[in-house]
């Protein structure tokens, strides 16, 4: 088995939700809010949203839905095997505890024993329909997260079944006509590494590995020498969905031209920026970064500014319910130097439409966060990285991210560092309130 490496591949969102959806349809969060059914219990149905299987569907495919998140529901079957019809099962008969189970004080519910059988289910009935559909044509999506969600250490509980499966895709030869994408949808989240360095990296890059049967490679070469040269251009899950796209007709010279998105089977240009790929500014992390002082009088202010953003946002969206935060104290702030990387010389760096990232303690929650403030000359830098000045050419808190998916203070821009438990319990069943449990201290 021989699979192309990861890409250069940027995650779009905070959580599941906002990764998933652009890989599943092509569109942000945002986009597909006009194909939403209402009254769905504790959120919206996604029947009209046309996810990527419907499409391989229509021409004749197997589908397969293996989706135990909450992120997507449905009032009808999504595809031909929809798997989570067998978890509502298994809760009918109490096999298991319900997904919603609050954590305990001692071991995470990945980690016991009915996390791990939960998961083995799962993966049997993977395994039965690529055995049932081995000589037929078919489209499968499978979604594990129970296991890894809330424990870093979660994956080596899932190594061997991992395993498992691609040692039955060889097996049972399915290697020789079948496409498999294996990716995560977003970076590792809780950690003590992302206060690193590369832990700024982590959380936002994603894994994809892409398998190509013998076949393809030899009828395709063209395109397949464009895949492997698009390793190391800057990708998003919008170019996974349209790359799924392309693969449905053959037909890959054919432009396909969504608002986000590009095939990696054709030309991605080296200096693609990330609002080009639908990247949101918060989770871009081209450029140059420098540590700068946290204690001056203007970065303290910047860092109030945004905690009030913050309190504004929930008690608009959820009056009454969450505690108002105060700022504790101040870990890091980098600059981020993107647009005036011209301007690079062996004296200083001047940026023009560059970005300040911030990561900060709130009380009374204890909470972690880090957010991104675009700024304009905000700050001027010897080539050494040391902080000469700073001004307050600070863009609003309101206003427009600079690609336009995201405001700076929107809750999907507001990364949460540490692990927050039960803290939004309040909140849990609200479906206006799904994207702030990361942010809400129930009072």
């Amino acid at each position: 088995m021989l699979c192309e490496p990861p890409w250069n591949l940027y995650q779009v969102g905070d959580n599941t939700k906002p990764n998933i959806l652009p890989l599943l349809t092509g569109m942000s969060q945002d986009e597909i809010q006009d194909y939403l059914l209402e009254t769905a219990p504790g959120g919206l149905y996604h029947d009209n949203v046309p996810f990527i299987w419907k499409w391989y569907q229509a021409l004749g495919y197997a589908t397969f839905n293996m989706d135990f998140s909450e992120s997507l529901q449905f009032q009808e079957k999504p595809a031909h095997h929809y798997v989570k019809i067998l978890e509502h099962a298994m809760h009918t008969e109490e096999l298991v505890p319900p997904l919603s189970t609050p954590k305990q004080n001692t071991k995470s519910w990945s980690e016991t024993c009915q996390g791990q059988w939960y998961t083995r289910k799962k993966t049997d009935v993977l395994l039965d329909f690529l055995r049932v559909y081995q000589k037929k044509k078919f489209f499968a999506y499978a979604f594990y997260n129970i296991l890894t969600h809330d424990n870093e250490r979660g994956m080596k509980l899932m190594r061997e079944q991992v395993y498992e499966i691609f040692a039955f895709l060889k097996d049972m030869h399915l290697y020789r006509k079948t496409i498999v994408i294996f990716f995560s949808d977003h970076g590792i989240r809780t950690s003590s590494v992302v206060f690193s360095d590369k832990g700024f990296y982590e959380v936002r890059l994603p894994f994809v590995y892409i398998i190509l049967p013998e076949i393809f490679k030899r009828k395709y070469q063209r395109n397949y020498k464009i895949l492997q040269t698009n390793v190391d251009t800057l990708t998003s899950h919008f170019d996974i969905h349209a790359t799924l796209k392309t693969l449905i007709s053959n037909k890959f010279d054919v432009k396909y031209t969504p608002k986000w998105g590009q095939s990696l089977f054709s030309v991605i240009k080296s200096s693609r920026t990330c609002a080009e790929a639908g990247i949101p500014s918060h989770w871009c992390a081209c450029g140059i970064q420098h540590k700068i002082p946290t204690n001056t009088s203007k970065i303290i202010k910047v860092m109030v500014d945004s905690i009030e953003g913050i309190n504004s946002l929930l008690q608009n969206r959820l009056p009454g319910l969450c505690q108002t935060y105060t700022l504790h104290q101040v870990f890091i702030a980098k600059i981020f130097i993107v647009k005036g990387l011209a301007k690079l010389n062996f004296e200083k760096i001047v940026p023009l439409n560059d970005k300040i990232a911030l990561t900060f303690q709130v009380i009374p929650s204890k909470a972690l966060f880090r957010i991104t403030v675009p700024c304009q000359e905000c700050i001027t830098y010897s080539f050494h990285g040391q902080s000469q000045v700073v001004s307050d050419e600070f863009v609003k808190r309101n206003g427009p991210g600079d690609n336009g998916l995201n405001s700076p203070l929107s809750p999907d821009s507001i990364e949460r560092l540490d692990e927050y438990g039960n803290q939004s319990y309040c909140i849990s069943k609200l479906p206006q309130a799904k994207d702030l449990k990361h942010l809400c201290l129930c009072k």
